[in-house]
């Protein structure tokens, strides 16, 4: 069950408002901003942005799931160990970056693609990305 946040809810109801009086090519605009400081987010926390981006669209597309400790092998640039504290911390941020990138390059709700590998549900750090869905 997600967990429902309500002063989320009502900062998405104010960001809606926002888009839909604004102007078509400064939404756009801020979305490409959105986007590569996402981009660089994840990159400065040792990830191949490209990599780990391209594998959680490819996952949402075909409906699949990808854990947070595959995506830190698979992406980090430490070819290190997965450390369960640092490793999942360091995903899950790079998850909600991944979730605005998705939501600000047609994506939305990316981030359901990524899962605890034990009990294959989203981690806590999703739910503050729910708002981002629609």
């Amino acid at each position: 069950m997600a967990k429902k946040f309500p002063e989320l809810q009502e900062h998405q109801a104010r960001i809606q408002q926002a888009l839909e009086t604004a102007k078509p090519e400064m939404v756009a605009q801020g979305k490409a901003l959105l986007s590569a400081n996402c981009e660089q987010y994840i990159e400065a926390q040792g990830f191949d942005a490209e990599k780990l981006l391209g594998m959680i669209v490819a996952k949402h597309q075909a409906d699949e799931t990808i854990s947070y400790k595959e995506l830190y092998e698979a992406c980090h640039r430490s070819n290190g160990k997965w450390g369960k504290e640092i490793g999942m911390s360091a995903a899950r941020f790079c998850t909600g970056a991944a979730s605005i990138w998705g939501w600000a390059n047609g994506h939305p709700g990316v981030n359901d693609a990524v899962v605890n590998g034990q009990t294959k549900k989203r981690g806590d750090g999703a739910a503050t990305m729910d708002y981002l869905k629609d």
